[in-house]
């Protein structure tokens, strides 16, 4: 018995030691996101409130794993979808941010697409990546489209895709929009699928990151959905669950007139408009002026008399 007690304080004790020096996984999968409906201007001005209509969400050490290095970012993820496309746009929180000059040879951010899960039973060991890094110049936006049948460069504004890229006070900040018919090209040349929107669609997401600095490579991570890295169809750690489009809001009613209380007097009928003022008879004149005027009618008579008179006799 004393052999026991002595075995379980010792066990104790080794327990206690080691505690500190323990550490317990608190690695958890992003999962399902709603993609919400809405259409979001691509200027590079990104700010949470012009994107309030997204469902937000991080990619960090929370839920990303490295495959190489440590991770030393936090990636801000927002998106939206309407008739039109895709829209992706966030921050990237970086404190050794480093420019790319040319594809994503700087820092780099990747988003690996599953439209429609369509990826998942084929055997493929890749979804289509689509890269791009922070570039100094505005002219120089490129996405890089990989593991596709048409891999290669794609420019802001080809084809309707747009990026812009910006840098931050933390890092730097992104805004996307991925044309429906662009990655249905893609996805067709890949599998001869075609992906419709519709509430309810999902795609799969696998979001990475490749963390430069001026020393050289600091780490690469993804949003898994394990601690052993998959970039595999069913290694992708996000799913957008694509939302429906908010009904229009209804007309307001107009107001209704209250009606007057019992107790309350009906309003009074407008007073008839007062009868015009008759109008005076003028009176003849009369005095000297009446005088005047009865002269002059005289000699006006007498004259037309003696006119008339005088026209007889030319006859």
């Amino acid at each position: 018995m004393k052999k026991i007690l002595g075995f379980l304080i010792v066990s104790a004790m080794l327990a206690m030691l080691c505690a500190p020096f323990m550490t317990v996984s608190a690695f958890a999968v992003v999962g399902n996101v709603n993609l919400n409906y809405g259409t979001v201007a691509i200027d590079g001005n990104f700010s949470a409130g012009k994107w309030a209509a997204a469902t937000p969400f991080t990619v960090d050490a929370s839920n990303a794993v490295p495959w190489t290095g440590d991770i030393g970012a936090t990636i801000k993820v927002y998106g939206l979808w309407d008739e039109a496309g895709l829209y992706l746009g966030g921050e990237v929180i970086d404190p050794t941010f480093v420019y790319s000059t040319g594809a994503y040879n700087g820092d780099g951010l990747q988003f690996s697409l599953g439209l429609g899960q369509v990826f998942q039973g084929t055997g493929e060991a890749r979804c289509i990546f689509y890269s791009f890094g922070c570039y100094e110049n505005p002219a120089d936006q490129i996405l890089v489209r990989q593991e596709s049948e048409n891999n290669g460069d794609v420019a802001d504004g080809e084809g309707g895709f747009l990026l812009k890229t910006k840098p931050s006070a933390a890092g730097w900040t992104y805004e996307m929009f991925m044309p429906w018919s662009m990655l249905n090209e893609d996805l067709n040349l890949k599998v001869g699928k075609t992906f419709t929107p519709a509430a309810g669609a999902k795609i799969d997401c696998l979001i990475c990151y490749i963390d430069n600095s001026d020393e050289g490579m600091l780490g690469a991570w993804g949003s898994f959905t394990s601690e052993e890295p998959d970039w595999g169809p069913e290694g992708h750690g996000v799913v957008f669950v694509l939302q429906a489009k908010p009904a229009p809001a209804p007309e307001p009613e107009p107001e209704p007139v209250a009606p007057p209380a019992a107790n309350e007097p009906a309003p009074a009928e407008p007073a008839p408009a007062p009868a015009p003022a008759p109008v005076a008879p003028v009176a003849p004149p009369t005095g000297d002026l009446g005088m005047i005027l009865a002269v002059l009618a005289s000699v006006a008579g007498t004259l037309g008399f003696a006119a008339a008179k005088k026209a007889k006799a030319k006859r």
